[in-house]
């Protein structure tokens, strides 16, 4: 699977621009948050509202690009599946919480870094496996927040649909 085509699923579960009451990322655009909009524009700031809703879709790939896949180190994922559950759940949670997920998975130290450790166990290991694991992490986290804050309860089946989709 190209880094393409895992962008443009991540687009399609994506969608367009959504304002949720309970979203604590705030309005969204093709799942960009204003603080991510603000950060890949380098402004200094959030993005408004009104920027979220004017972002294109061909900004929000190109930031899905660099943030999501190029900044962390996950071009270096050989495994097109794998790759492909790593950047959504980064997409998801954050780049930082996927590196870990992806470290626990591969039973290396999960420091949430993207090292030589971790890239001599992702092209090392086995795939599959790894990520089914990835997806129980996911799961389990998922679980989680909504345990602390229910109103996030609003999004665990969405979340854990996407989650299992991968397996």
């Amino acid at each position: 699977m190209t880094n393409d085509a895992i962008l443009e699923r991540i687009l399609l579960h994506e969608g367009g621009f959504v304002d949720h009451p309970s979203d604590r990322g705030g309005p969204t655009n093709y799942g960009i948050t204003a603080f991510t909009l603000g950060a890949a524009r380098s402004l200094g700031r959030s993005a408004t509202r009104e920027e979220v809703r004017a972002l294109t879709r061909d900004e929000a790939k190109a930031i899905y690009q660099q943030m999501f896949i190029e900044a962390p180190g996950f071009s270096a994922i050989p495994d097109g599946p794998l790759r492909h559950v790593v950047v959504d759940d980064a997409v998801m949670s954050g780049p930082t919480v996927a590196i870990r997920n992806l470290q626990l998975a591969l039973r290396v130290p999960a420091d949430g870094k993207w090292g030589p450790v971790t890239q001599s166990a992702v092209v090392a290991c086995d795939a599959a496996r790894v990520r089914v694991d990835v997806v129980k992490a996911r799961c389990l986290r998922y679980g989680q927040i909504v345990k602390h804050d229910d109103t996030q309860r609003a999004f665990i089946v969405g979340w854990l649909s996407r989650a299992l989709s991968f397996l």
